[in-house]
């Protein structure tokens, strides 16, 4: 996974590359408004949206000293979660309004305090949208690489003590027994768990806790006075997970190690979910739970402001090689890697021509012991992969198509063996295969 993520990383840095920003071996920007999209670089130096950031409590957007070592601004990195979330929000406004789910929103903010528990540190709610008519407030945990990290649930003795929550929190008792659930757990993003437990605490003080109100309306002076006045007595409270989910030339191979093993920390927010009692769920969760900016980007993108969407797609969704027989190949495919790859969507494939638009990657040449060639070969499409054995005659007829970096169009039929030992296994014969390049052109 760490192969992957410096790939992540290199693609990043090459939209950065190609604007003219240096940045240090760590992919670490010289100036953080270089992480900025230009418009909004004033905004953020000077204006309001520098107050939210410098008072939040993560050191966003100037350099600081830990244990006598000096640090970068967390916003110079080129993968930095704020200022991810930062470009996509900063301009929700009431001259610029968001609609998200039916629901139009007129102003933001970043790095909101809130309290948690008594005497401890607040969680920082990376983003806050308010509705037009003041009645839904929906707060994001905005997330771009981090969860790619296998990080325990660190919790001070004081959330497992029922007297150090809010009095009129009615959840209190369910997060005592929450945290104990994940604090001695190890795999994963656990980390990020903690967080969404503490942003839930959080926002269910705000919703039933007076005296939380108060500390809030106390501890976020860049929020204008009527609109704290507006959350106090706000309802619908929402909170949901945003994640870096990138539609990029790293491709299926980079979704597998997502999907997979210890960091597929979607999976734990689904599980987290699935533990909130249904009250919670309905009164604090939106329909999706966890979404991901590739989507958001699709659902939004036509709602922004003049260069904003070409900017956010140069520099945060770099093309897969496949996107350019987009509009081609949704006529003419009818499946997925992951359709074949997932062994629930294969069963009900067996026998079926399927049709998938690929990317080769890798392919390797090799003799078996009865001294005839066969090959295997590496391909992807958007979300998986998979590694194509061609024998005998199929090999003979096709080999010369997989060359690393040729996109295909090929048609397959999942066929299902009995071993020696009686067991079932499948293999994925090819019925047709032709250069996309060739079937464009045919088109």
């Amino acid at each position: 996974m760490k192969n992957e993520i410096e790939k992540l990383k290199q693609q990043l840095s090459q939209a950065q590359s190609l604007a003219g920003c240096a940045m240090d071996q760590n992919f670490y920007l010289e100036d953080y408004t270089d992480n900025v999209f230009p418009a909004a670089r004033t905004a953020i130096a000077q204006g309001r949206f520098r107050d939210m950031f410098m008072e939040g409590d993560g050191h966003e957007l100037e350099d600081y000293v830990w244990n006598g070592k000096l640090y970068p601004a967390h916003a110079r990195a080129i993968f930095s979660s704020s200022m991810l979330a930062f470009n996509f929000f900063h301009w929700v406004s009431e001259e610029h309004p968001l609609t998200l789910d039916g629901v139009e929103y007129d102003k933001v903010y970043f790095e909101v305090k809130m309290k948690v528990l008594e005497g401890r540190h607040p969680a920082n709610m990376d983003v806050v949208l308010l509705s037009r008519d003041r009645k839904t407030t929906l707060c994001i945990e905005s997330k771009f690489m981090e969860y790619l990290k296998v990080q325990k649930a660190v919790f001070a003795n004081a959330y497992s003590q029922e007297e150090k929550y809010c009095e009129e929190n009615i959840y209190k008792n369910f997060f005592v027994y929450l945290q104990n659930e994940y604090k001695n757990r190890k795999g994963g993003y656990l980390a990020g768990i903690k967080q969404n437990i503490c942003h839930l605490i959080a926002i269910t003080n705000l919703k039933y806790d007076a005296n939380a109100r108060q500390w809030f309306r106390q501890n976020n002076p860049c929020m204008e006075t009527e609109l704290l006045e507006v959350i106090r007595c706000t309802t619908d409270f929402r909170f949901m997970n945003l994640l870096y989910y990138p539609s990029s030339r790293l491709g299926g191979v980079f979704f597998r190690h997502l999907r997979e093993g210890e960091n597929a920390y979607v999976d734990l927010l689904a599980e987290l979910e699935s533990r909130l009692p249904l009250r919670l769920s309905m009164e604090v969760l939106p329909q999706r739970f966890t979404r991901t900016y590739s989507e958001m980007y699709l659902a939004v993108s036509e709602q922004m402001p003049a260069g904003l969407s070409s900017y956010l797609a140069d520099r945060y969704f770099p093309e897969h090689p496949l996107d350019k027989y987009r509009s081609f190949t949704k006529g003419v495919t009818n499946a997925t890697l992951s359709m074949i790859t997932d062994p629930m969507e294969r069963c009900k494939l067996v026998n079926q021509e399927l049709t998938v638009a690929v990317h080769v990657i890798q392919r390797q040449d090799k003799v078996g012991k009865s001294n005839k060639p066969f090959g295997i070969f590496t391909v992807e499409d958007h979300d998986d992969f998979i590694d194509l054995c061609l024998l005998g005659e199929d090999y003979t007829r096709y080999q010369h198509f997989f060359e690393p970096g040729e996109c295909l169009l090929i048609t397959v039929q999942l066929v299902w063996l009995s071993t020696w030992k009686g067991r079932n296994k499948y293999i994925i014969k090819p019925l047709k295969i032709d250069k996309l390049q060739s079937e464009c052109t045919k088109e």
